[in-house]
C-alpha cells in the first residue's frame, strides 16, 4: 500500500503532466512568437493586460481556460519582456470605480458558473 506522502507526490505529478500538456498543445497552435516567428521559450501574453481574469490559466476549468486563452497570444521570451517595459512606460488606463465593481462581479459569477 502506497503512503500519504507517494499518492501526494503522484497527484502532484499528474497535475504537472496534465497542465504541461495543455501548454504543449496551445502553443503548437497558437505558435509561433507572433512578433519576431520564434518557437523557442514561448509565453502567454494577454493582448489587453486590462482585460486580465488570472494569470493562473492552466489550473481552471475548460470554459474558463478557453475564455482566457482567447485573450492571449503566443510570444517568446524576448518579444514578452520587451512588449511587457513598453507597456509600463505608457500611462495607466484609468478605470472607473463601477468598472471595476462590475468586472468583479462578472468575474466572480464566471467563476462561480465554472465551477459548478
Amino acid at each position: 500500500m502506497k503512503t500519504q506522502e507517494e499518492i501526494k507526490a503522484y497527484k502532484a505529478d499528474w497535475i504537472k503532466k496534465r497542465r504541461e500538456k495543455l501548454k504543449d498543445a496551445w502553443f503548437l497552435a497558437n505558435g509561433p512568437c507572433r512578433i519576431c516567428g520564434s518557437w523557442e521559450d514561448l509565453e502567454l501574453d494577454h493582448l489587453d493586460p486590462m482585460s486580465k481574469f488570472t494569470h493562473r490559466i492552466w489550473s481552471y476549468s475548460e470554459p474558463v481556460r478557453i475564455a482566457e486563452l482567447a485573450k492571449c497570444q503566443a510570444l517568446c521570451h524576448e518579444c514578452h519582456k520587451a512588449k511587457t517595459i513598453e507597456a509600463i512606460k505608457q500611462p495607466v488606463r484609468q478605470v472607473s470605480d463601477y468598472n471595476k465593481r462590475e468586472r468583479s462581479y462578472r468575474a466572480q459569477r464566471r467563476q462561480r458558473r465554472a465551477h459548478v
